[in-house]
């Protein structure tokens, strides 16, 4: 044997005879042997690499997918360490999709093409809605399920795309977008007043409009003695904005602009005008009064909320009156003579005195 085989054999056997290996093996094998679960758990990471954490758990079952890439429910595990696992989303399934029954709506299972129109694949199963419905929500009517529905399933409830508003603004304009004053309704979602698919009120309204309206609000009209033609026939949305508006009250329009949709603007050729026409609501009520012509109060005690009795004394015309009402010598709105007298007060005024 040659000498430099010999001087790698002895340097092999002094590396495995060098004492401070052995103290290390021997240091190793009372930890493994000697040591509680946790102290001997804590040694083997030190000294080494990859030594798992006591009780975890390994060669874990990786997430499930649908073949869309949806996670697909997961039941929940109690851990080592008394923690819920983490649990999947739930996923609304579509009932064929989930029975493989593929040619339910396709024209095989290997075929991602439908096997009719949309509308009618979708009536296969689903009743008939539209048939006897009045008003009916376009993408309903042209057969887009899918525009509002995930055709296999999803996370939310019926399978929807989105939630809430933000559904139905995928199409329309954001009602409520920079105005001052919203319907509390609105907020809440679209469904609060409105149903999606069909109905047989106009608007796709879930009721009539005065039903819908007091499904929230009082309903002054039960008791009322004097109701306003358009509340008492349910035709809320003519002065007021069912989602927002830049107005106090929702209102459409402000002022007298707003009665003058309805009404002939009695002020537009008048020669004298009754300063408290420039705001109808300083005497007449919106909605329901006592009062006929839905005043807010009795016309004399209406009168002297800006007219003062000892005034109206000093005035010739006025003396000797008594409790004649105003509305028997005067226009309460508009006329084309000063004071707003009436034809038949400016005849009295004139006529001699009967002997």
């Amino acid at each position: 044997m040659s000498h430099e085989p010999r001087r790698r054999l002895f340097r092999a056997c002094a590396l495995i005879l060098h004492p401070s290996l052995w103290l290390t093996l021997l240091a190793v094998a009372l930890i493994v042997l000697g040591c509680s679960a946790p102290t001997k758990d804590k040694w083997l990471r030190t000294f080494f690499d990859g030594v798992p954490v006591a009780g975890g758990v390994t060669n874990q079952a990786a997430a499930q997918f649908d073949e869309d890439g949806r996670p697909l429910a997961a039941v929940a595990t109690a851990a080592p360490t008394n923690l819920l696992a983490a649990i999947a989303p739930p996923f609304t399934k579509h009932p064929p999709y989930d029975e493989k029954k593929c040619s339910e709506c396709h024209i095989s299972k290997f075929s991602v093409a439908m096997k009719a129109p949309q509308k009618e694949v979708c009536f296969a199963c689903h009743k008939d809605f539209l048939a006897t419905m009045k008003a009916k929500h376009q993408p309903v009517d042209n057969g887009e399920c899918t525009s509002c529905h995930e055709p296999h399933g999803g996370p939310l409830p019926k399978m929807l795309i989105k939630t809430g508003k933000a559904l139905c603004l995928e199409c329309h304009d954001d009602p409520v977008a920079n105005l001052k004053f919203t319907h509390q309704p609105v907020l809440e979602g679209c469904q609060e007043c409105h149903t999606p698919h069909a109905s047989p009120q106009a608007k796709l309204l879930n009721k009539p409009m005065k039903g819908l309206c007091f499904e929230c609000h009082d309903d002054f009209l039960e008791k009322a003695k004097v109701k306003h033609v358009p509340v008492d026939s349910g035709e809320c949305s003519s002065c007021h904005s069912p989602h927002a508006s830049t107005n106090q009250f929702l209102l459409t329009k402000t002022g007298k602009s707003l009665c003058f949709d309805c009404h002939d603007d009695f002020t537009e050729k008048a020669a004298f005008k009754h300063t408290a026409v420039e705001q109808c609501s300083e005497c007449h009520k919106a909605h329901v009064s006592d009062h006929a012509g839905l005043l807010t109060k009795p016309p004399a005690a209406l009168c002297l909320e800006c007219h003062d009795t000892k005034d109206l004394e000093k005035t010739p015309g006025h003396k000797d009156m008594g409790a004649t009402a105003c509305l028997v010598c005067h226009e309460p709105h508009a006329g084309p003579h000063k004071n707003l007298l009436r034809e038949a007060a400016l005849k009295a005024v004139v006529a001699p005195a009967p002997k």
